[in-house]
This record gives C-alpha cells, sequence and structure tokens, in this order.
C-alpha cells in the first residue's frame, strides 16, 4: 500500500506516462479511494497540462523544462 509520500513522489512520473504499470494502478487505487490524494491529482495533472499548452508555440522549450524542475524540486518531497 502506498503511503500518502509515496504519491506525492510519483506524481511526476504518473503525470508524465513513465511511471511502472503496477505502480501506477496502485497510485490510481489510492487516489480513488482517498479524497485529498484523488484532489492533489488532479490539480496536479491539470496545472502540468496548463504548463504544456502555455509552452507548446514557445522557443525555447528550455523554460518549460526549466519550470517542471522547479516544481518538482520543490512540490514533490
Amino acid at each position: 500500500m502506498l503511503t500518502c509520500a509515496d504519491c506525492a513522489k510519483l506524481l511526476p512520473d504518473i503525470i508524465d506516462g513513465n511511471a511502472k504499470p503496477a505502480l501506477y494502478d496502485e497510485f490510481i487505487y489510492q487516489t480513488k479511494q482517498r479524497e485529498k490524494c484523488r484532489h492533489c491529482y488532479e490539480t496536479y495533472k491539470k496545472s502540468a497540462k496548463l504548463m504544456r499548452i502555455a509552452y507548446t508555440n514557445s522557443e525555447p522549450s528550455q523554460p518549460c523544462e526549466e519550470l517542471l524542475k522547479f516544481l518538482r524540486n520543490r512540490l514533490v518531497p
């Protein structure tokens, strides 16, 4: 069983599609069981989507990567 901290650490990989299938399945199960986890996941997912949209047409793509790196380092324990 994943803890809330485990789920937080997995968020970037889940959103980017890089999580192992078993971890992804357990993560999704956890978010269905816990409202706070589900809310966190949905909020993070929306934020990532908005950032991708905002930087899709910008050149160079470096600002988006730097922002994602910053958020991963600051928001995920």
